[in-house]
């Protein structure tokens, strides 16, 4: 190992490699390993999130720009578990507009391609394995 480093959570040394990088650190790193980092957020991605329950509107900020009704109800909004409301900002109407316009444009489009290959070589190997 070149250069390692121990990680916060599991105190095990790691190589630099193994660490997200970080400008605000002293050696341009995280503190925890990749690892820890994956555990800790596929942990947080089970919880439900916690709604508000006097909470019945929420206004979408880019219909509010574009012009559209913005205060809409929360079946509008899409779930976003890290969110304090558990919904999304945008409404699912912007958020599928969005997506369109930006899969629209070369980097989309290719990034589009690439996320579809990453899906479907997932979906191979788990029926190869079943």
């Amino acid at each position: 190992m070149d250069a390692a480093k121990a990680c916060s959570l599991c105190k095990k040394a790691r190589p630099l490699d193994d660490f997200h990088r970080d400008a605000r650190s002293k050696d341009g790193r995280r503190s925890r390993c990749s690892s820890c980092i994956s555990a800790i957020s596929k942990e947080d991605s089970k919880k439900a999130p916690v709604i508000d329950e006097a909470l019945t509107h929420m206004v979408c900020p880019r219909c509010e720009r574009l012009g559209r009704e913005s205060r809409l109800s929360l079946e509008s909004f899409g779930v976003a578990r890290r969110k304090k409301t558990g919904k999304n900002s945008w409404c699912r109407q912007c958020c599928s507009e969005a997506t369109c316009e930006w899969q629209k444009t070369e980097e989309g489009r290719r990034k589009h391609i690439e996320a579809v290959k990453r899906y479907n070589e997932r979906k191979r190997l788990e029926r190869s394995h079943v």
